[in-house]
């Protein structure tokens, strides 16, 4: 929540994190889910790439975009929540 005096803003009521546990259950995310949203969004967008270009590199780039999605979905059936 913000409130102004004068041209200044100040923030009022933020919520201060000085548990470490509080921050891990707040935060849903680990190393490993991290890398595969990143090889996911890789891979998609080399898939949808070379379906665009078409023609032999096209299809040679899909094919690896294709199969970063199939690490990818892997990769997050292999992470297990703790």
């Amino acid at each position: 929540m913000l409130a102004f005096e004068g041209r200044k803003a100040k923030v009022i009521n933020s919520p201060k994190f000085k548990d470490s546990t509080l921050r891990s259950k707040r935060m849903a995310a680990t190393r490993k889910q991290g890398t595969y949203v990143t090889t996911t969004l890789v891979g998609f967008t080399a898939f949808t790439g070379g379906l665009y270009m078409g023609g032999g590199l096209g299809i040679v780039i899909a094919l690896v975009g294709a199969g970063l999605l199939v690490l990818s979905a892997a990769g997050f059936y292999k992470v297990k929540t703790a």
